[in-house]
């Protein structure tokens, strides 16, 4: 497995979670 590929996606599901438990000022919550 590529692990640069998982960090990206890791990287990319926490700043999901972060933005879902607080409200982020740049976009709107989904």
């Amino acid at each position: 497995p590529d692990l640069d590929v998982l960090r990206e996606q890791i990287l990319e599901l926490e700043s999901i979670v972060d933005s879902s438990a607080k409200p982020c000022r740049m976009m709107p919550p989904l």
